[in-house]
């Protein structure tokens, strides 16, 4: 299949999305939430980690249920209380993200061959519009901390079951990432606190539409756990 020519007339490339394993029982299951949840467990476990685009909606896949993160609070983003999501959407979606951490749901994961981190944001609070901000953003290994960061952006809004994607790493950029171990470290997983801020200087795209949402700017603080699989983990930096 020709990603390219798919890109540049703006459609979405008809794949259809593998139970693979790549992605973790954790942010599958955040993601699993609806229709549109299952279109993004599709994007995440079905590409490339160099390509991340969306597949189309007809993907389906299974919800895996999620284990316990010691990081994770019975509600809410950070068992800290720190979390938060800001954004100001233009476009289709014209709405300023003030989400705290006790109004959202938040996971993370390592890019498959490490470079980069996958994150999720998922509004909680009981009147909120249903939406889920995926964030894919490269060059970045365990602990690492980042300046101008390559990053895709993907919009979901649960309750109409829209999706928007930035199709590709070029139109958004993370100013400055930091990360902080939150949890004790030990081979089988750790668990960091994420937070940057960001911008975006094109639009997300509609699936098989026309409209498109714009993210100018973004301020996160949420969470990434690396896990044993994620390559080799370096003792030396243990806190």
């Amino acid at each position: 299949m020709n990603h390219r020519s798919s890109t540049r007339s703006g459609h979405w490339p008809a794949v259809h999305a593998r139970a693979s394993g790549r992605l973790s029982p954790r942010l599958a299951a955040a993601l699993v939430l609806s229709a549109a949840g299952v279109a993004a467990w599709a994007l995440f476990a079905a590409k490339a980690p160099q390509d991340e685009r969306l597949l189309p909606d007809e993907a389906r896949v299974a919800a895996v249920p999620a284990p316990t993160s010691p990081a994770r609070p019975a509600r809410g983003c950070l068992a800290s209380g720190d979390g938060f999501f800001r954004a100001r959407l233009d476009g289709e979606l014209q709405m300023r993200i003030d989400w705290s951490n006790a109004q959202m749901e938040c996971e993370g994961m390592a890019r498959p061959g490490g470079d980069g981190i996958r994150l999720s944001f998922r509004s909680a609070h009981p009147q909120s519009d249903g939406l889920l901000i995926l964030l894919g953003i490269a060059g970045l290994s365990e602990s690492s901390t980042g300046r101008a960061l390559p990053a895709n952006v993907t919009i979901i809004e649960e309750t109409s079951s829209r999706i928007f994607g930035t199709l590709g790493d070029d139109k958004c950029t993370v100013d400055e990432l930091r990360q902080e171990l939150v949890s004790a470290w030990q081979p089988r997983a750790r668990v960091y606190r994420v937070s940057g801020r960001g911008f975006c200087t094109e639009p997300a795209l509609a699936v098989g539409g026309e409209r498109s949402v714009l993210m100018s700017t973004f301020d996160f603080a949420g969470q990434v756990t690396y896990d044993d699989g994620d390559g080799a983990a370096r003792k030396e930096e243990r806190v």
